[in-house]
């Protein structure tokens, strides 16, 4: 495994951690947000299963699994670009936008194509 996908990887365990912890505090003021709240807890227990499916199946070395992880990041991307615009700038939103960019940058190198090439 090349070292920019063992990266990406080591970037998206460290998403799908702070993740984890973002769905503990939903939950603890979900009483106080709502149906927003709901939704957003299934959206965020949505993408934290897709990425956490995906990150698994990384050393499986399909081409889809690249694909995958490169859409689920800019999906990521562009909420959190939506984000910066509405909300402004906060702790939670730039690390998410980092870490996302930084995964997408390790999984379009020439290494990381031939890797889930072959």
């Amino acid at each position: 495994m090349p070292g920019t996908v063992t990266a990406a990887r080591v970037l998206l365990w460290i998403q799908l951690a702070l993740t984890a912890l973002g769905l503990v505090f939903i939950l603890g003021v979900l009483s106080v947000l709502g149906s927003v709240g709901a939704i957003l807890l299934l959206w965020a227990v949505t993408v934290f299963t897709v990425t956490l499916i995906f990150t698994l199946k990384i050393p499986g070395a399909k081409p889809g699994t690249r694909i995958a992880l490169l859409v689920i990041m800019a999906v990521q991307i562009a909420g959190g670009v939506y984000n910066l615009t509405v909300a402004g700038s906060n702790v939670s939103t730039l690390l998410g936008l980092a870490l996302s960019g930084a995964v997408v940058l390790c999984l379009i190198s020439g290494d990381a194509k031939a890797y889930f090439s072959r």
